[in-house]
């Protein structure tokens, strides 16, 4: 699902105030190697703690009836192997009631499990579908990303940077000719028409996920796939790029679907 409401509440978090704090000590590979497990684990649980910033607890202006659920850290943006991508990892930590019976909100909780993930965003349109700095990225690089605290714009989802930047690519190849290859479309009321006047309104801030995915086969060649959720003015879409293969690989069809999603419950 994807989480809206974490990027505006985690920007709020990374552009307040910071409280001055001692950072967790360094560690070494010798030292890693001859601490005791339980040891080793709090040190570098208290140096990943030092990255992590806690989102904003929502409030409705009432009483919360739950005990806690869970709550939502990030990183601040970080610059990546691939040359104008940035990412921040965000990660969720799950409670559970101790004892048998949830109560109220002043129920105690302990951790039971957490998810992280990275998040990426471009600090511009991509110039090519494939990049790498080759080594690790300058510090110019990360001054760049960190200038990202202060932009609203979210963060989108993709396994790897790698994927991201490729993702970015075609979205931005398709938006500028939407109508360079076939259009299987199906909004819900939509013609192909339409369809092709929303892709080529698209921007990389309307991303919100991107993942390889396979090609059906349908035509006379293979194809390579890319997987896109995007959300702009219009609504949610999911679209699929078929890509030839080659040293200059142009699109040979989209699909495009209208995408629906419950709506969120409301914050307790």
């Amino acid at each position: 699902m994807i989480r809206q409401a974490l990027a505006g509440l985690v920007l709020l978090a990374l552009t307040a105030p910071a409280v001055a704090s001692a950072q967790a000590p360094a560690l070494s590979k010798m030292q890693a190697r001859a601490l005791p497990p339980a040891e080793l684990t709090q040190r570098v649980m208290d140096q990943v703690a030092d990255l992590l910033i806690p989102a904003p607890q929502p409030s409705s202006g009432r009483k919360p009836l739950r005990p806690l659920r869970d709550l939502d850290f990030a990183t601040a943006p970080r610059a990546t192997y691939v040359p104008g991508v940035c990412a921040r990892d965000e990660v969720i930590v799950t409670f559970a009631p101790v004892g048998d019976t949830a109560q109220g909100p002043d129920t105690p909780v302990r951790a039971s499990s957490l998810s992280a993930h990275s998040r990426y965003r471009l600090l511009g349109p991509p110039a090519r579908e494939i990049d790498n700095y080759g080594a690790p990225p300058p510090a110019s690089a990360q001054q760049d990303c960190g200038r990202l605290v202060q932009d609203p714009a979210p963060f989108f989802s993709a396994p790897t940077a790698e994927v991201a930047l490729s993702g970015a690519w075609w979205l931005t190849r398709l938006a500028a000719a939407p109508n360079q290859a076939p259009i299987d479309c199906k909004p819900a009321g939509a013609e192909p028409l339409a369809c092709a006047d929303i892709l080529g309104d698209l921007t990389l801030d309307d991303l919100k996920a991107v993942e390889p995915c396979f090609d059906d086969h349908r035509g006379p060649a293979p194809l390579n796939c890319w997987a896109l959720s995007v959300w702009p003015q219009s609504g949610p879409y999911a679209l699929r790029i078929l890509t030839t293969r080659g040293q200059a690989p142009v699109i040979a069809r989209v699909e495009m679907v209208e995408e629906t999603y419950a709506a969120d419950a409301v914050a307790d």
